[in-house]
């Protein structure tokens, strides 16, 4: 009788059911039988979220298979395919996103909106350690056409506490930030302002993305 508690209490998400189960289950959700070779399965940690685990799941690099799963109790749940093509349109998966980060129940204070943009992000395939200061912007625009220059510069942004200087302001039920994101990831790795709404559930209400004119890692 213990053990059928303990599997109901897992499945409805008020007891956390051990790492590796979810881990199997995110794996199950992203990968058919079908696919062949190594599967890897990374969490996005994500402090706000208490009962769901967001999970990254990818097979040769996420050139194959690559898919972002939502585990909640025993329930996994598939919240966005990256890797599909052709490419999936991204309002449907910030809608799923955002149906399961709502029933989630949050109330965010600063501090965890400050967490749940530094999550999204996650979500979205950024990487926080990205976020500029008007500091690291003007240091990227002085060495404009400095490749050597700019790579040193990328290679020191590595700052776990980036997030955590994000500036958010309380707008009615919502939450706004603005700042400077540095894509090296993309074609000439273009800087961009980001402006952030967000519920104060969680969810993702608006992302507004501007160019911001200055030249990053292999740009002309």
């Amino acid at each position: 009788m213990a053990a059928i508690a303990v599997v109901l209490l897992w499945g409805t998400g008020w007891m956390e059911p051990p790492e590796p189960l979810t881990r199997a289950l995110a794996r199950y959700m992203a990968v058919s039988t079908a696919e062949t070779g190594e599967v890897t399965v990374d969490r996005i940690p994500c402090p706000p979220l208490h009962r769901l685990r967001l999970y990254v799941v990818c097979t040769a690099d996420c050139a194959a298979v690559w898919k972002v799963v939502g585990v909640r109790g025993l329930r996994a749940m598939r919240l966005a395919n990256p890797g599909r093509v052709p490419p999936e349109p991204r309002e449907e998966a910030q809608r799923r996103i955002n149906e399961a980060i709502g029933g989630e129940g949050l109330e965010l204070a600063e501090a965890g909106a400050r967490a749940m943009i530094g999550c999204h992000l996650a979500l979205d395939g950024m990487l926080p350690d990205l976020i500029l200061t008007d500091t690291d912007r003007l240091r990227i625009e002085r060495a404009s056409g400095d490749e050597e220059r700019l790579q040193e510069i990328a290679a020191g942004l590595a700052d776990p506490a980036s997030i955590e200087r994000l500036r958010v302001d309380r707008a009615g039920d919502r939450w706004k930030t603005t700042f400077y994101y540095w894509a090296t990831e993309l074609p000439d790795h273009p800087v961009y302002e980001l402006r952030v709404v967000l519920h104060d559930d969680g969810r993702l209400d608006n992302v507004e993305t501007l160019p911001v004119g200055v030249s990053a890692p292999g740009g002309a």
